[in-house]
């Protein structure tokens, strides 16, 4: 009985031994980490700025846009020579597709009109939905332009067929080679073509709309 007793004793004595060992090599894991590094800036895309002859006459969905990987988070991509790094000291303030979805919004409604615009996240009836895919969203090295570029459709909402699409392109100089004023420039073109994407898709719907059977236009 004894030597059973000594060898549990062992075993559970083992036991914690290994237990503190792990203990303190997971502490020694997690401090060699580096600490992840907050952001200097966070940019969002300025507000629409009007003044577009243009008139929403339709209800708006606004489908959040297609983008790869490498542009669809925070991560404010630099674009140098087909290489892509990104920018370690400004982030966007969200994910950049809902940010451009946001902006789109914005754009259209900014337009006036009886018609209204929404994020097709509401689920809200439309009579005609934007789905949008971004190719380009990048700073340049130093003082290069900050560019967007992104194929806008406009669908029927009803029977989902294309009524009308487009390659749109923006592109801003920046103030100086700053990350900041890199960023704020990018934010700048992002928002130039939402507004160039809104007079698009306000004209595609008017379009669409008069030239509709007068049927169709009826129905509810």
């Amino acid at each position: 009985m004894a030597i059973f007793k000594s060898t549990r004793e062992n075993s559970v004595a083992l036991t914690w031994a290994l237990a503190a060992m792990s203990i303190a090599f997971l502490n020694a894991c997690v401090s060699v980490l580096p600490e992840p590094t907050a952001p200097d800036a966070l940019i969002q895309i300025p507000a629409s700025r009007g003044g577009s002859d243009a008139s929403l006459s339709a209800d708006i969905s606004v489908f959040t846009p297609e983008a790869s990987r490498a542009l669809s988070g925070v991560d404010i991509a630099v674009s140098d020579a087909g290489a892509l790094r990104y920018l370690k000291r400004v982030k966007w303030a969200d994910a950049s597709p809902r940010l451009l979805q946001a902006s789109l919004v914005d754009a259209l409604t900014a337009l006036g009109g009886p018609g209204h615009a929404f994020s097709a996240q509401t689920a809200t009836r439309a009579d005609f939905e934007v789905r949008w895919r971004i190719s380009e969203l990048s700073v340049s090295p130093k003082m290069g332009p900050a560019r967007v570029a992104a194929r806008v459709s406009v669908l029927d909402a009803r029977t989902r067929r294309v009524i009308d699409e487009t390659q749109l392109r923006a592109s801003v100089a920046p103030a100086t080679q700053q990350q900041s004023d890199r960023a704020e420039a990018l934010a700048e073109a992002a928002q130039i073509l939402s507004e160039d994407a809104a007079a698009f898709v306000a004209g595609a719907a008017a379009s669409a709309t008069n030239s509709a059977p007068i049927s169709a236009q009826s129905e509810t």
